[in-house]
């Protein structure tokens, strides 16, 4: 099927629009005339969620798939553009419109629900990406000191979230610490009474109830800085907006590509040490030792959401550097040169005090 384009060209001059994080609206890069975007609603986002095990039950049995466009002509100089089949919105290179690709409902078979928009823009991350690497302890001086010209690509990432409420059951012992005296001979031959301390272990039985509420699951596979990128991902949500493409304009934006199901798996993966330490605290002691546990996902719901990312790069001493910046919150996460002298430094610092101390201990204790 056919898919749309939903452009942005200024209707007072005829040049194009992009979304302004401080108005919160459209502007126009030559006349700065600012335009609203159509509010859907915000913040609560419940009536959104769909019910998970009936979606795959659905995906199994039609086997719908989209239809992938690779090319587009911009309607506003006519320019033939390609596109990666992920993408949801791209810019002119020719005449700098911005373009959102959208598909027809009937190709959409699990559409985005909600989308957090940009908060920050290049000159604020600009500031927080200088304040970033003079707090970097082990960064060499003169990288502290250095202004940078940073290469910064704002996208909007999908992501999966998932609800749901999780009963588990569990075998498991319980270590209760308890304390003995022993004899014990010290170097010099002498005999002398110590505390020991030795663990008692008892079986327990059970179960335990958890909820889990919005765990978010980055929905790409295109990306190849998971670790920066994961790092960063907490959104406040109450600020998220009901999907408008109009957010989109103006930014690159990268469709799911990560499969429903394997989302879900992962976030069963990431609520395990959760669950484990709910376990953990029913079965109470000093120790737990977890030996079975069976856990069963039940009113199973998620939505799919776009959330803001910069990724970044900047360059120091011939070397390249990658990190990400969250659009909304301004969280940092990246690559950051290490000066070899400051962790030597640190190195012999360490053993100095250490000898020290055993120093001290010899000269008081043992001599």
């Amino acid at each position: 099927m056919a898919n749309d384009q939903i452009t942005s060209k200024c209707p007072n001059c005829g040049s194009h629009l992009e979304y302004d994080t401080e108005t919160r609206k459209l502007k126009c890069v030559s006349c700065s005339s600012l335009f609203e975007i159509e509010s859907l609603g915000r913040g609560d986002l419940d009536e959104e969620e769909q019910d998970y095990f009936a979606m795959v039950n659905e995906l199994r049995q039609t086997k719908l798939k989209k239809e992938m466009v690779s090319s587009l002509n911009c309607k506003n100089c006519g320019a033939h553009l390609r596109h990666d089949q992920n993408t949801t919105s791209t810019v002119c290179p020719f005449c700098g419109s911005s373009h959102v690709i959208e598909t027809n409902n009937e190709e959409e078979v699990i559409p985005i629900a909600g989308i957090v928009p940009f908060k920050l823009d290049i000159n604020e991350c600009n500031q927080k990406f200088h304040k970033w690497i003079k707090g970097k302890f082990f960064a060499p001086s003169a990288f502290k000191r250095a202004k940078f010209a940073l290469d910064l690509y704002p996208i909007y990432l999908p992501y999966w979230t998932f609800d749901m409420e999780c009963f588990t059951d569990y075998r498991a012992e319980r270590g209760d610490y308890y304390y003995v005296t022993v004899e014990k001979r010290d170097i010099n031959g002498e005999v002398k009474k110590e505390r020991e301390r030795r663990t008692r272990w008892s079986f327990r039985s059970g179960d335990c109830r958890n909820s889990f509420d919005d765990i978010m699951i980055l929905g790409s596979t295109n990306q190849n800085n998971y670790y920066y990128i994961n790092r960063v991902s907490k959104f406040d949500f109450t600020s998220m907006e009901k999907f408008n493409p109009q957010f989109l304009v103006g930014y690159q934006g990268e469709k799911i590509s990560l499969p429903l199901e394997e989302g879900f798996n992962k976030a069963k993966q990431s609520v395990q040490w959760r669950i484990r330490n709910s376990i953990e605290f029913d079965v109470g002691g000093d120790e737990v030792r977890i030996l079975h546990m069976h856990t069963v996902y039940e009113d199973v719901t998620f939505k799919q959401v776009l959330v803001p990312i910069y990724n970044g790069l900047y360059s120091y001493n011939g070397h390249q550097y990658r990190f990400v910046m969250n659009g909304q919150t301004g969280q940092f996460s990246g690559g950051a040169p290490t000066s070899a002298a400051k962790v030597v430094a640190l190195v012999l610092s360490i053993i100095g005090i250490a000898a020290a101390i055993i120093f001290i201990f010899v000269f008081l204790f043992l001599r």
